[in-house]
């Protein structure tokens, strides 16, 4: 018995080199030269080598809950509700309002955000200067119609150089302000009506910095301003350019509307958020843009889901002009009723910035309806407002400066200057001016306009105005005399007859491309760690970008025995459709790193891993 059991192994054994498994074949054994093995295993390819069966799996991350897991980081960047990773939105050139009924803070002790917090709010808008002045009338752009006893906060970031920074704050009734340098928000200056408010920050690095802050009116009238200066300790506080400011728009939806008191958005009144469908859009008073006419801007980025060729619809009552990522596509301003449709816009899947100027008389109702005419998406319907956001993006821009009443003297002149400025490396692409002068006797008036580099320009020569009362123009200025620095309207009485009249105003407006980028270059997604189970071999990765070249993502993987023990593993880069050079093991967790130029949102569509597992 003993002699047949010996001679059994070893014919076994034998058998095992010529591919016999039976009766019973160990796992471990090397696969053949054509990659079998016994009924039952299944040959891990990596190490040709029999054992337990595999099956092919796929770990796919492809939605906002995928993205979202517990435990995912990001850096400078979001989980968009359409289920991509993108950079974090950001509306550039302003901050965040909020409109609160009610003084939600009496003194300076109790001005703090905690006070504000939770409280209910009317509305959101935005504000493109570090402050805001409405005298003795309700605040604009945050739905509140209370002159009194009301509270707007602001909040968003503040771009500040490694230095030394001083601050001066004024207020009314009472406001504060607090800076977060890097350990959480604090103090950093309160006013009241009878005294103003300082601060001081030393700033470890370049970038950008938290800012929020908030005034409470009880009665009389309200406002409030922030300056800065620095780096240097010598450098006084000064009006914040608008290129230092910007605020986190990921949370919002909707759109961006700038109010003008004027025909051709001239007179800035203030800014809103309108969460309302580019298909219907709503109007009211808020941002008091003025009577008889005005006219407004709408800026906001819109999603497509679908790369083709598209045709837009804009519906008006008056004039209109529309922009899509920078270009001009309809240039339809004027007083008659204007439904006009784009030629072809190619347009891939993802965001585009949009920009609709829209005018307005009193005649008949306002109206704005933007819809895609045709394309692969949205075709015959409007853009939903869930696929918006409040993004300016740098193609189109405006920015402007106004002077205000300056007494004419009888046979004399007056002048009065508006100071404009443009961001570092902004282009100037239009300069437009309107003005105002007020006389009992117009035609004794003449009006010239100073350009930048001290050409001058006839508005109008004696006897060219006429009536008595105000008179007004507007003109196409052009960019042969610059853009950036001092305008002036001069203004002469020509005439010696004991009468004297007003320079009313002179606004200038420029458009401009360029300014700070609503998107970060770089934003990067650190998945949570996933468990994948018995793990016998890795497959290829692949993924998806959404408006850019797979190369703008920079993926790297990375695996572990336990979930814990992923923090200490190193990463490892992978090309796009690669096996990853990283051990198959239980747990795994990939990173993705975003490269754009700041102006486009390069995202991440969805991403997969393939592998075998026992």
């Amino acid at each position: 018995m003993g002699s047949r059991r010996r001679t059994g192994l070893a014919l076994c054994a034998l058998g095992a080199l010529a591919g016999c498994f039976d009766p019973q074949p160990p796992q471990g054994l090397p696969c053949t030269e054509d990659h079998r093995c016994p009924d039952g295993q299944t040959c891990d390819l990596a190490t040709n080598v029999c054992g337990v069966p595999t099956a092919g799996a796929t770990w796919r991350d492809d939605s906002a809950a995928d993205f979202g897991q517990p435990g995912a980081v990001l850096v400078d960047a979001v989980v968009e509700a359409s289920g991509a990773v993108g950079p974090r939105p950001y509306l550039t050139g302003a901050w965040r309002t909020i409109g609160i009924p009610g003084a939600r803070f009496a003194s300076a002790d109790a001005a703090t955000w905690a006070a504000i917090a939770g409280a209910p709010t009317a509305g959101r808008g935005f504000m493109h200067l570090a402050g805001f002045d409405v005298w003795t009338d309700a605040p604009r752009g945050v739905d509140l119609t209370a002159t009194n006893d009301v509270t707007v906060a602001f909040e968003g970031e503040i771009y500040l150089e490694a230095g030394s920074w001083q601050f001066y704050l004024w207020g009314d009734d009472v406001a504060f302000v607090e800076l977060d340098d890097g350990a959480g928000f604090t103090r950093l200056a309160v006013a009241t009506a009878a005294d103003d408010g300082t601060g001081q920050r030393q700033i470890s690095a370049d970038g950008w910095y938290r800012i929020r802050g908030a005034v409470a009116d009880a009665d009389g009238p309200m406002h409030v301003h922030l300056q800065a200066g620095g780096p240097d300790p010598s450098d006084e506080p000064a009006w914040i350019a608008t290129d230092r400011l910007r605020a986190p728009v990921d949370d919002l939806v909707g759109v961006l509307v700038d109010g003008f008191d004027d025909t051709h958005t001239h007179y800035p009144t203030a800014s809103e958020l309108r969460e309302a469908p580019l298909a219907a859009m709503t109007f009211d008073d808020d941002l008091a843009a003025g009577v008889g006419t005005w006219s407004m801007r709408y800026a906001a980025q819109v999603r497509l889901d679908a790369t083709g060729s598209y045709a837009l619809h804009l519906d008006t009552v008056d004039g209109h002009r529309l922009w899509i990522d920078g270009a001009l596509v309809l240039d339809e301003l004027g007083w008659s009723a204007s439904a006009t449709t784009t030629a072809a816009l190619a347009l891939d899947a993802g965001w585009h910035d949009v920009v609709v100027e829209l005018m307005w008389s009193d005649t008949v109702p306002a109206k704005l309806a933007l819809s895609v005419a045709a394309g692969p998406d949205l075709g015959g319907q409007g853009i939903p407002l869930e696929r918006t956001r409040p993004v300016l993006g740098r193609g189109v821009r405006w920015a402007n400066a106004s002077c205000w009443y300056v007494d004419v003297p009888d046979h004399g002149t007056a002048s009065c200057d508006a100071w404009l400025d443009l961001p570092p490396g902004a282009t100037a692409l239009a300069a437009d001016v309107s003005w105002e002068v007020d006389h009992p006797l117009l035609a004794s008036l003449a009006a010239e306009l100073v350009a930048p580099d001290d050409a001058t320009r006839a508005l109008a020569a004696a006897g060219d105005l006429s009536g008595a009362g105000a008179a007004s123009d507007r003109l196409d200025v052009g960019l042969d005399h610059g853009s950036r620095g001092r305008w002036a309207l001069r203004v002469t009485d020509t005439t010696a007859d004991m009468m004297v009249g007003t320079l009313d105003s002179l606004d200038v407006r420029v458009d401009y491309r360029g300014g700070v980028a609503p998107f970060p270059a770089v934003a990067s997604y650190t998945s949570a760690v996933k468990e994948l189970g018995d793990v016998a071999q890795l497959g290829a990765l692949r993924w998806s970008v959404r408006q850019g070249a797979a190369s703008a993502a920079i993926v790297r993987l990375r695996t572990c025995a336990t979930a814990d023990a992923c923090a200490a593993e190193p990463w490892t880069e992978v090309a796009l459709g690669a096996t990853p050079a990283a051990a198959p093991r239980r747990f795994a967790q990939y990173q993705v790193e975003l490269h754009g130029d700041g102006d486009v949102p390069t995202a991440l569509d969805w991403i997969e891993l393939a592998y075998l597992a026992r």
